[in-house]
């Protein structure tokens, strides 16, 4: 089974989690896309950890199911356009476990986001993104 761990899509949300003090950017947006995808994950039986602010790199979390740890970050790469990074952790089980959880979870977020009205246009890439690769509408393919 192939993976693809990252995905650009844009979001549409009532509110601007953007936020400048004096010109200068104390909190960079996404903060509300990642929140959306953890409680999609939680829904799921997925354990997450609060998004973290990392600057201008977005926000960061971990998804967590049957020990296999995961790692997320968001960023908003302009007012609507987000780009999804994910990666599997390792541990302490086999890479084929691992690599069911991981895509078991790739594909609870892509459900998630199609099910979600303020998601649109998302299309999933492999973590290298060759050039012209336009992206596909599902995470993993067997």
């Amino acid at each position: 089974m192939k993976v693809r761990s990252t995905a650009l899509f844009q979001a549409q949300f009532p509110e601007d989690d953007h936020i400048e003090e004096d010109g200068e950017i104390i909190q960079f947006g996404g903060r509300n896309v990642a929140d959306a995808l953890a409680a999609t994950l939680n829904s799921q039986g997925f354990t997450t950890t609060k998004p973290e602010h990392e600057g201008h790199y977005g926000w960061t979390f971990y998804a967590a199911k049957h020990k296999v740890e995961i790692w997320l970050k968001v960023q908003l790469i302009d007012d609507t356009e987000n780009y999804l990074s994910t990666e599997m952790r390792e541990g302490l089980f086999s890479r084929e476990k691992r690599r069911e959880v991981y895509a078991e979870a790739l594909r609870v977020l892509s459900a998630g986001m199609k099910a979600d009205a303020r998601f649109t246009g998302v299309l999933w890439h492999t973590d290298r993104m060759p050039r012209g690769e336009v992206g596909w509408t599902e995470p993993d393919h067997p």
